[in-house]
């Protein structure tokens, strides 16, 4: 079939929320990834902004703990990994935390819109909390 009937001429790209709190589902399986600038492990977490038609997906980023960070800098990678995991429900016991399990989550998140140099105004995650 070379035809769709299909009328997009009223599609909207998506855009980001404002500044608020809202809750978001992991999409996909957060990814352990390596920053080619500093080489640096971080975890790579796409969220969706649920009952927001129109919003764009949520991407963040939660640095690791790694080498040549200060331990301070490395106990808020910690903190912020926790608070994540803690928001999820995305267990923690004895040091293992299965991503795996992660997809499909729902926690809130406290957003706020920033404009990016590459890719203009998109969402970022300042906290995340537990779904009530």
């Amino acid at each position: 079939m070379s035809i769709l009937n299909i009328d997009v001429s009223e599609v909207k790209e998506p855009s980001p929320v404002p500044d608020g709190e809202y809750p978001v589902r992991i999409l996909g399986v957060p990814e352990v990834k390596q920053s080619g600038a500093t080489g640096q492990n971080y975890i790579s977490v796409r969220l969706e902004v649920v009952g927001e038609v129109g919003a764009q997906d949520v991407y963040d980023i939660i640095m690791l703990p790694a080498e040549g960070q200060t331990p301070e800098s490395n106990e808020k990678r910690k903190l912020r990994l926790k608070r994540f995991c803690d928001a999820f429900a995305i267990g923690y016991e004895g040091g293992q935390i299965d991503l795996a399990s992660a997809e499909g989550l729902d926690a809130i998140a406290i957003l706020s819109v920033e404009n990016d140099p590459e890719y203009g105004e998109r969402n970022r995650v300042r906290r995340y909390r537990t779904a009530m």
